[in-house]
């Protein structure tokens, strides 16, 4: 279930934004949904459950990083049905405590001081447990542990209210 608040991060194929997967963690926990993957295919057309899960979860918060290309890409519908909703984007909040390099990679460096975990080509391409080790224990996880580092940045600045009242409302507007 992705009820309560966790960070999301969907896994999908370069050119065809077709989903291979999507990672969530929360405070103490990590998940792979996968759909694709090299010794896994799911065999269905039915749309994923988490494309319309923040739509019918009215408890659902999620957590992302770079929220305009995960919701763009893989969300079923459109994204303004999400207006009013508190969604999260650790980008977002990233940019308002000054950091010029948005990248989840550079963040997490800099912020939680790992080296996160890369993978050759398309994840689709990579067995399961390995996308799985990639994306739940690493963007979706660095994406968790990244939001509670900058909260207290964005209180430090005066930048909270900036981001809760302005910013975060136009997620799904810029979506």
């Amino acid at each position: 279930s992705l009820r309560g608040v966790g960070a999301c991060d969907w896994e999908w194929n370069r050119e065809s934004k077709e989903p291979a997967g999507l990672a969530v963690a929360t405070a103490t926990n990590q998940y792979y949904l996968p759909v694709r993957g090299s010794d896994y295919i799911q065999e269905t057309n039915l749309r994923p459950p988490w494309t319309v899960a923040l739509s019918e979860y009215r408890d659902t918060q999620p957590v992302l990083h770079n929220a305009r290309a995960d919701i763009g890409t893989q969300f079923a519908g459109n994204a303004l049905i999400l207006c009013g909703r508190a969604i999260d984007d650790t980008m977002v909040m990233a940019y308002l405590c000054g950091e010029a390099d948005l990248r989840l990679k550079h963040l997490t460096k800099k912020y939680l001081g790992r080296t996160p975990v890369e993978y050759p080509g398309e994840i689709e391409d990579i067995p399961v447990a390995q996308a799985a080790r990639y994306a739940a224990s690493g963007d979706a996880r660095n994406t968790w542990d990244l939001r509670n580092k900058l909260i207290p940045e964005l209180v430090k600045r005066n930048q909270l209210s900036v981001y809760e009242d302005i910013e975060r409302p136009l997620i799904p507007v810029i979506t």
